[in-house]
């Protein structure tokens, strides 16, 4: 929980940031490539994160559950995505994101932490000889390649 309100934290902090830079060279927009950087920041402290959980002796990825993983973090991402479509439609939830800006992180960091969540299981799941920690690296490598492939793909 605390390293989830220090990426809030941090996402504050860089609007801020990009906030004083539309103010000092009166750019009106921010260019493309500063999203897929924000984006790789997130999910490199995400990978951190599990990096750390990795080198401890008595860690979480012993678990069983982690066969399941895929599974359960496409359901969990599922419903996440039906509840936030339906909580658009029928309240006021753009408005309050507007006014909360840290209503908008909050629904972008639970949502790279989905993909995370997923991308480890599935490389988890079938990477039955490697460490841990190999496994994290792998994630990552993969989640990058695929960030940097739909920014050139769409952009």
């Amino acid at each position: 929980m605390l390293a989830f309100a220090l990426l809030i934290f941090i996402f504050i902090c860089i609007e801020s940031f990009s906030a004083s830079i539309v103010s000092l060279f009166g750019v009106t927009e921010i260019p493309p490539y500063f999203s897929v950087l924000f984006i790789m920041l997130v999910l490199s402290c995400f990978y951190f994160l599990f990096l750390f959980e990795a080198k401890k002796d008595n860690n979480i990825f012993a678990s069983s559950l982690w066969r399941i993983g895929p599974l359960v973090t496409g359901i969990v991402g599922a419903i996440a995505a039906v509840v936030f479509i339906v909580s658009a439609e029928f309240l006021p939830l753009i408005t309050w994101m507007q006014e909360w800006r840290v209503l908008l992180y909050a629904f972008f960091g639970a949502f790279l932490f989905l993909v995370f969540l997923f991308v480890f299981s599935i490389v988890h799941k079938y990477q039955t000889g490697s460490s841990d920690e190999n496994k994290l690296h792998l994630t990552l490598v993969l989640l990058f390649v695929f960030v940097l492939a739909l920014f050139f793909l769409l952009g």
